[in-house]
């Protein structure tokens, strides 16, 4: 794909970037995502008494400090040693794609415009108090606005280690199974205590086992019942149903598996054990799938108190899960993959106090040079280790381009602009018509928020 003349134009020489005070009664904010590919636009207009728009900005976001690990085929490489034609991972609105990196943008920031994130179990980040993430309920935020505990759109642990072949190098396997037969060979198992006849379990073993498990499995009905339970979920499974949505998932690469033949159980703390339909690889998350259309003398499922007490049962043993009905299985894509990627959690985030605090960063002064990235195709969220980051030439072109169409328009005049009218002008590809859509209710949300701050407030009475 590539980028009209009028979209490099705008994206290399942006018209009108910067900020007004979103506290100025006379300044309207829209910021507004497309949650499907992760494009970010936030617009801002400033009106005269007169009700005319006398100025128009936009925001560009910030970078990324130059140690920054991005995920790539080749494993995380520092974004500073990036260049164009590199590949790194990237998503595309609906799965994980290797992509092209058509520009590398190298910058400079004051230092104290820095911010230091601590993710769950991840190297920490350095990057400017504007960059922009995506949150695990669907919507952007910069930076500063981040808090601890808030969960990221994000790369699977196991996505990243397959996708990179980690563990999988059948040379590797190889060599490990030469090495264990050698090894067995060097034992004598006739030896071996455990195959010793009358063996028993010694006392401290045997008081591990928990108290509640160990007298259910002395009830013979229950170890039969259960048994019973576990031969016929395999017998039966899975359901037509139930087939639809393995073949869903393994088409669109789907990171959980099928375990509803009773591969998989989990067990409650009021011990009652349940077998889920689909396992989120990795991670303690299910996904259940049903029908709505179930006869009512099997279960009524119309309603959804079926639904709460099956997540309560699972909540109580710590697992989160997801509901589809065979109905949704044509639009559940968006929805699911975000059930799977929202696993990243913000442990800590602060701001650089103290220029010590970037340490590894390329510095000059007061200076901080930072990175962002320009990526061929329709993809642009990237990988920040395994959290989802932002960045779209188109979006940053049809911004500056609306912020020229708007001034000097009333109100009424700038609701009449049209996404196709700016996606004619900057002639941007049909991957990239969302940008224009994006633009037109970016102008929207901007007049609806200066619209209601002119409303009076009934606090200051």
């Amino acid at each position: 794909m590539a980028y009209s003349d009028k979209v490099l134009d705008h994206y290399e020489r942006p018209r009108n970037v910067g900020t007004f005070d979103t506290k100025d009664t006379q300044v309207g904010t829209g910021m507004v995502g497309a949650p499907a590919c992760g494009d970010v636009m936030r617009l801002q207009i400033k009106v005269s008494d007169e009700g005319v728009i006398e100025d128009a900005k936009f925001k560009t976001y910030g970078c990324l400090g130059s140690n920054t690990p991005i995920a790539t085929p080749n494993a995380y490489r520092e974004i500073a040693s990036l260049k164009a034609g590199d590949t790194i991972w990237a998503w595309n609105g609906t799965n994980i794609v290797a992509t092209k990196i058509q520009e590398v943008i190298r910058k400079q920031v004051h230092w104290r415009k820095m911010v230091r994130i601590q993710f769950d179990q991840e190297r920490a980040i350095l990057c400017t108090n504007d960059h922009i993430w995506w949150a695990a309920d669907n919507r952007p935020l910069l930076t500063e606005e981040l808090t601890e505990n808030i969960e990221l759109l994000a790369m699977t642990e196991r996505e990243l280690r397959s996708l990179n072949n980690v563990g999988k190098r059948q040379w590797l396997k190889d060599a490990n199974s030469i090495a264990l037969k050698e090894r067995n060979k060097s034992i004598d198992h006739s030896k071996l205590s455990q195959n010793q006849k009358g063996y028993q379990h010694g006392a401290d073993f045997r008081a591990k086992i928990s108290k509640a498990s160990k007298k259910m499995w002395q009830d013979d009905e229950y170890a039969m019942r259960c048994l019973m339970t576990i031969h016929a979920a395999a017998d039966h499974r899975p359901t037509g149903l139930e087939r639809e949505f393995i073949n869903l998932f393994k088409n669109e690469n789907i990171d959980a598996r099928y375990v509803g033949n009773g591969s998989f159980w989990v067990n409650t703390p009021d011990c009652k054990k349940l077998n889920p339909d689909f396992k989120v690889n990795g991670q303690r998350k299910l996904i259940e799938v049903y029908t709505s259309d179930m006869p009512e003398f099997m279960q009524n499922r119309t309603t959804t108190g079926w639904m709460i007490d099956r997540k309560q049962d699972l909540a109580a043993a710590g697992f989160d899960v997801m509901f589809i009905d065979i109905k949704e299985i044509n639009q559940c894509l968006t929805n699911v993959q975000r059930f799977i990627h929202n696993g990243i959690a913000i442990n800590s985030i602060r701001r650089i106090a103290d220029k010590r605090g970037l340490r590894g960063l390329e510095q000059d002064g007061d200076q901080i040079a930072v990175y962002d990235l320009r990526l061929e195709e329709g993809a642009h969220c990237f990988f920040v280790q395994r959290a989802m980051s932002h960045n779209c030439g188109s979006a940053i072109a049809s911004s500056s381009l609306l912020t020229e169409w708007v001034k000097g328009k009333t109100l009424e005049q700038a609701l009449e602009i049209k996404n196709s009218e700016i996606a004619e002008e900057l002639a941007l590809p049909p991957v990239k018509i969302h940008c224009s859509v994006l633009a037109e209710d970016a102008i929207k949300a901007a007049i609806k928020d200066y619209t209601a701050k002119q409303k009076p407030n009934p606090k200051a009475d």
